[in-house]
């Protein structure tokens, strides 16, 4: 089989790519993540379909953004050409179509395309073709190398022998298990127990029925006696019961005459103690004293803000006549202002004083000068004068000032600007007191207003709360509360006679819906005529008496309900002994038949491992020949020989006997070791038709000379009879095949 085309529409990170390969060696060349991997598994999908669910491989083939998967592939098989179709996505279920391209005629309608063109399963195909990134030392696993075995045992890969063997191992174990404990044989002799057991079980059950049918006809004879004995008592205890329900129907007439006499005290109470038609609650109770209480405290609160407006208005706490100096003050702009014209004034006349004594000394001094000098006589003149003009300003100044602070003391009756300022200050506190006491007398006089408005309020509710009730008692606390006591003894004495009554009442009632379902007149009737009474001892020994043959017919019919039901379940599991007996022999003899089987299933187990191993001999050493051979090529000679086991793990054997086991090859010989077995497996496998060879990535560890052999290698078999898909991300592949000179189409990825 050959691929023609490839043309992935979406294909994991691929998208609108096309690739049209040569029949021999075509080399995919590029860096990492271009898609080489990608390709191989387009392949895969296109011969066998989507990855499973949950698989890294599934991952990668389905678009991250769309979700989906879809493409074609054309190529040719047994001299046709075919064309794959196929589409899948995650929200439904994958499409494939196969056609032959010549007649457009549809095929493989119900297989893979992979499995109907090369006849092997999937894992098959990529034990054999595949050769995945850094797993040329991989066959695949179990299942690809129990696959390959099935051609070392049976030389047809149509037959599974691992499948028949286990089958065979299934069916014998089936059977019986290696310790005896488990598998049909086992089962059998355990039914065979248990049918022995069943029918010693049913013989027991068999007499147990009888038995119990014995007992329960004597059980009810015995419980015959029982109630007719209990019926006798329980005559005289019915006349007992009906003389005691006369005595009842006294003890309601008796309550009817109390709850009369009741009906009448009430009414009685009700007459001495309700005035107007009212009749009183507990809430009046309450009203009364709340509205009582909260006059004698609003009572209080009125006296104590007149005692408090009293005493106020009699201590004035101030001196009137120095109040009025400071209202005089506050008129004239407050005592701040005053003290500031002082302190002004003070300052103008020091100032005046020092012009003035500044003025005489410069005048004294100008005259000394024009007396010592004729020279400076007429500007000293002048200076002289000056000064004695400042001096003469600076007395005007103090004399001026100085009369404004006379006439300021004057006006307060004091003799200087020392005392004034005293003074000042202590008309300005009086002032300020005068004010406070003002301002205390107004507050507590409205708080005395408030409290004869409160006050006024609260005796209109003291006067509601008491004409409610009463509507000629005098309106005060003290007679609020009197009236509030004389409810409450009411009402104390009222309820109890209501709860008497209630109680009566309830009795009534309860004797009435009893006595209800009775014949007074036929009682007393049967009463009289049923003779002489009987007496309580009397009847609690009838009673007791009753009770004892009761609990014995409550016994024995208890007795019998469990019998009964004990015979029920005996007969609806009973069975019967004979058909047991004809069971048990018919089983016996099948475990017999089942035995014989079993020996001829070991027997074949045997016979096919013999020939399996028989076979094996021949068709291995064919294997380890071919693989031999390009070992030797592959290594120059240095190996000669290949040596295999069951699990097709291999060792070399070189040319002077050595071997050199898996374990202890390098990375690169052990790559070159299995793809040359990997090359002679699909030889054997595949001996018509051969598949491509897929190889990712599987020469990196190889040196360039054993690289460019294998090249060789691989092109030699592409030019005869395989195709051959190399993918790399280096370059040395391409440039061994030009050196070569081996045909090989490069695709840049």
């Amino acid at each position: 089989m050959k691929i023609i085309d490839i043309q992935i529409i979406e294909f994991g990170g691929l998208e609108n790519r096309r690739f049209t390969l040569d029949g021999g060696l075509n080399v995919f060349e590029g860096d990492n993540e271009t898609g080489k991997s990608t390709l191989w598994l387009f392949i895969k999908f296109m011969l066998y379909g989507m990855a499973k669910k949950g698989t890294s491989e599934r991952e990668r083939s389905i678009n991250r953004l769309s979700h989906r998967a879809s493409g074609t592939m054309t190529l040719e098989c047994d001299n046709v050409e075919y064309r794959i179709e196929r589409s899948f996505s995650e929200n439904s279920r994958g499409k494939v179509v196969t056609y032959r391209t010549d007649t457009g005629e549809r095929v493989f309608a119900d297989k893979e395309p992979g499995e109907a063109l090369l006849g092997v399963a999937k894992d098959i195909f990529e034990s054999s073709c595949g050769i995945g990134q850094s797993a040329a030392s991989s066959l695949g696993g179990e299942k690809g190398a129990a696959a390959i075995r099935n051609i070392l045992s049976s030389a047809d890969e149509s037959v599974d022998i691992d499948k028949i063997q286990k089958r065979l191992e299934a069916i014998r174990v089936y059977y019986r298990h290696k310790n005896g404990k488990g598998g049909k044989l086992y089962e059998m002799s355990g039914k065979i127990n248990q049918l022995e057991q069943r029918l010693e079980k049913a013989s027991e059950n068999r007499m147990r029925i009888a038995e119990i049918e014995e007992k329960l006809e004597k059980n009810a004879q015995v419980t015959a006696q029982n109630e007719e004995k209990s019926e006798e008592i329980g005559a005289v205890i019915e006349t007992a019961r009906k003389r005691e329900v006369l005595r009842r129907f006294d003890a309601l007439g008796e309550n009817r005459r109390k709850k009369a006499s009741l009906d009448e005290q009430i009414e009685m109470h009700k007459s001495r103690h309700v005035r107007n038609g009212y009749m009183p609650a507990a809430t009046d109770v309450a009203n009364l004293n709340m509205v009582a209480s909260s006059a004698e405290r609003i009572s209080a609160a009125v006296s104590n803000a007149k005692d408090a407006l009293c005493e106020a208005e009699n201590n004035i706490p101030f001196d009137r006549e120095l109040a009025q100096k400071g209202e005089l003050i506050e008129k004239n702009g407050g005592a701040i202002a005053l003290n500031e014209r002082i302190r002004k004034s003070k300052k103008i006349i020091l100032l005046g004083i020092t012009l003035s004594g500044i003025g005489v000394s410069f005048a004294l001094v100008a005259a000394f000068i024009i007396f010592v000098s004729v020279v400076t006589k007429l500007p000293g003149i002048i200076i002289a004068a000056v000064d004695l003009a400042i001096s003469a300003i600076g007395i005007a100044v103090a004399c001026v000032w100085g009369a404004k602070n006379k006439r300021i003391c004057r006006e307060y009756g004091k003799k200087n600007i020392k005392e004034l300022s005293e003074y000042i200050g202590l008309c300005a506190a009086a002032y300020e007191k005068r004010n406070e006491y003002q301002n205390s007398l107004l507050e507590l006089n409205s708080d005395l207003v408030r409290a004869e408005e409160q006050k006024r309020i609260i005796e209109a509710d003291l006067e509601r709360a008491i004409r409610r009730v009463s509507q000629d008692l005098p309106v005060s606390a003290e007679n609020a509360r009197a009236e509030a006591e004389r409810i409450r003894n009411f009402l104390d004495e009222y309820s109890a006679l209501v709860r008497a009554k209630e109680s009566i009442c309830a009795v009534i009632e309860n004797d009435e819906k009893i006595l209800s379902v009775y014949d007074e007149s036929e009682l007393r009737a049967f009463v009289a005529d049923s003779g002489a009474n009987i007496s309580d001892r009397e009847l609690r020994d009838a009673e007791n008496k009753r009770k004892f043959y009761d609990e014995q017919i409550r016994v024995l019919r208890q007795r019998d309900n469990n019998l009964r039901t004990e015979l029920i379940n005996l007969k609806a599991t009973a069975e019967d002994p004979t058909a047991i007996a004809d069971r048990l022999a018919e089983l016996r003899e099948r475990h017999a038949e089942a035995d014989n089987y079993y020996e001829a299933v070991v027997t074949a187990i045997d016979g096919i491992e013999r020939a399996a191993a028989s076979l094996q001999g021949n068709i291995t050493p064919m294997i380890g020949h071919k693989a031999a051979k390009m070992i030797e090529y592959i290594s120059n000679g240095a190996y000669s020989a290949v040596n295999m086991g069951r699990d097709l793990n291999i060792s070399l054997t070189d040319g002077v006997g050595l071997t050199t086991t898996e374990e202890m090859m390098s990375g690169g010989t052990k790559d070159a070791s299995y793809l040359a077995l990997r090359i002679s497996l699909m030889m054997q496998i595949f001996e018509k038709e051969l598949p491509p060879l897929m190889m990712d990535e599987v020469l990196c560890q190889l040196d360039g000379t054993r690289m460019k052999r294998i090249i060789g290698l691989i092109g030699g078999l592409c030019e005869k009879e395989m195709q051959c898909l190399l993918f790399t991300c280096h370059e040395r592949e391409a440039e061994a095949c030009s050196e070569l000179g081996i045909k090989a189409k490069i695709h840049k990825m």
